[in-house]
């Protein structure tokens, strides 16, 4: 954030941040993700087209570290928790590129944003799971002061794009 902030940066795309002050920012929201189950191609849960959270009971779980995705964990684990399980984590990658390089590799599943995919390779599918709903936008934040004619022409691109780009997402 201090990159933006700091005016080292344009523009950035990250989920909600609150510490970018709505006085100094603008915020435009890009696309909604949805959550999904990540799980490897040769996995039985790859066959089917949507899951239960109670089929991923007894799965090996990697998921983004509580201090960096503090709601969305905690959300996950209680819905576990509400049908009867208490995931069994095994990882904590840091971003989604190694999330999806441990799930290929058959290391355990995850719940991840279906923009996963995007990253996934054959080895790896990405599935809906019933009772998870769990918006997660995405925003492009600038900061007001910036006027440049580059930044006012990317944010239209930006805009004139994002229902293409909800439907590349999928959700």
């Amino acid at each position: 954030m201090h990159c933006v902030d700091g005016k080292r940066v344009d523009v950035i795309f990250c989920r909600d941040q609150p510490l970018l002050n709505d006085q100094q920012f603008v915020r435009r929201q890009i696309y909604v993700d949805d959550l999904v189950a990540v799980v490897p191609s040769n996995h039985h849960l790859a066959n089917k087209s949507e899951l239960s959270i109670a089929d991923l009971n007894k799965e090996r779980f990697m998921m983004f570290h509580r201090a960096v995705w503090s709601n969305v964990f905690k959300h996950i684990l209680d819905l576990c928790e509400q049908h009867g399980f208490t995931p069994q984590m095994s990882y904590y990658p840091d971003n989604m590129r190694h999330m999806a390089t441990f799930v290929s590799s058959g290391l355990g599943v995850s719940i991840a944003p279906s923009c996963i995919k995007f990253l996934t390779n054959e080895h790896c599918v990405c599935r809906r799971i019933k009772e998870l709903s769990y918006p997660m936008p995405l925003y492009m934040y600038y900061h007001k002061e910036n006027t440049s004619v580059e930044l006012d022409s990317f944010v239209k691109i930006c805009e004139e794009h994002k229902v293409r780009i909800e439907n590349m997402i999928g959700n």
